[in-house]
């Protein structure tokens, strides 16, 4: 279209733009800074074409984006997750299909409710290539568990190509032996093929930790799941009336354990925490449900950056986020920032893959 304001009016040819960006999004925090920043250019683009592009096609563009020139193996939820989230409040928990990529709906969080962002300050750098180990030694278990099915006499694998598709009781009784602890590059090629490139590229002298790598996505995946079930608990839609007390914090305390079990995956298994990150956990967990603190996890970018925290609104937790902050100074030696999904200006709260 040569009325695009890309285009040249004169020759029709793309001109290119001036872009000024504006961002309070903290760097290396583990909060999209970058994925924020690629989708607010791509909205812009897109507003200039002459043709109507999807937001699933929004997400897909950004992550490859962000992928080819940023390298930091982003995610398309966490595109889809900036495209879509809901300003506040109420804060938002999004669910996500990963197969391949549909954000199936909001579940608005009750308002007796918070979700905290605590930045420790420390930059989620040195996770990186855990991170992107983690995924290719995911991709090499997946394909070595539609192998196993193949040598059964399976012609198609019931799992379509998605590790989400396995029931948990099922790997665990069966699969999880079956996997190698660590398996060098070149032999998993040698035995079982290349990956698809989407994958990514397969090192040949490197080990990677293929059963480690599929026990944190399987748990990683039951944790959502049922964190996400917990959540929905909370009202009952039926009646809109509040369910009783005991009730409540039972589910709040099933919903804080998940994402300690979330937290003690990523620290355990795969080393992604940081000694902030971990003392930051256990003064969290020493005031506990009893001040209305359930639980927290870090991010999955590790290292450092963000945990997520779910908390009420009561005065005992605000008093004990208040005390951990001043107190996190002092031992810590650092600032802790605190932001509050839902809050104005602050789109979305808890990304559950």
């Amino acid at each position: 279209d040569s009325a695009s304001p890309l285009r040249d009016r004169r020759t029709g040819r793309f001109s290119g733009a001036t872009v000024f960006i504006h961002s309070d999004i903290p760097m290396h925090a583990g909060q999209a800074s970058s994925t924020a920043v690629i989708a607010a250019l791509t909205q812009a683009i897109c507003r200039c074409l002459p043709v109507a592009i999807s937001t699933v096609e929004k997400a897909v563009l950004i992550q490859q984006a962000q992928n080819m020139f940023g390298g930091t193996g982003s995610h398309v939820v966490d595109a889809l997750t900036t495209l879509c989230a809901l300003d506040g409040p109420p804060a938002h928990i999004l669910r996500y299909n990963a197969q391949p990529h549909d954000l199936v709906g909001q579940i608005p969080l009750p308002p007796d409710l918070k979700i905290l962002a605590l930045n420790t300050g420390v930059p989620a750098l040195k996770g990186g290539q855990t991170v992107r180990s983690l995924r290719l030694a995911g991709a090499m278990g997946l394909q070595i568990i539609q192998v196993i099915y193949s040598d059964l006499g399976r012609q198609e694998a019931p799992l379509h190509g998605y590790l989400g598709n396995l029931s948990p009781s099922l790997y665990r009784r069966y699969f999880r032996a079956l996997l190698p602890r660590r398996l060098r590059g070149r032999d998993f090629v040698r035995s079982y093929g290349p990956l698809p490139q989407s994958a990514g590229e397969i090192h040949p002298d490197q080990f990677y930790r293929v059963r480690t790598a599929i026990d944190h996505l399987i748990s990683e995946h039951e944790h959502a799941e049922h964190f996400l079930h917990e959540m929905e608990q909370p009202v009952e839609p039926a009646s809109g009336h509040r369910r009783s007390k005991a009730y409540r914090d039972l589910t709040l305390r099933r919903a804080g354990r998940l994402l300690l079990a979330s937290q003690h995956s990523y620290r355990l298994r795969l080393g992604l925490s940081c000694w902030q990150a971990d003392w930051l956990i256990d003064r969290l967990m020493s005031f506990g449900p009893e001040h209305g603190i359930f639980g927290g996890r870090i991010g999955e970018c590790g290292g450092g950056g963000t945990l997520t925290v779910l908390t009420d609104c009561s005065a005992a937790a605000t008093e004990a986020i208040l005390e951990i902050i001043l107190a996190y100074r002092t031992t810590v030696g650092g600032t802790l920032l605190v932001d509050v999904a839902g809050s104005p200006g602050s789109a979305g709260a808890l990304l559950v893959r």
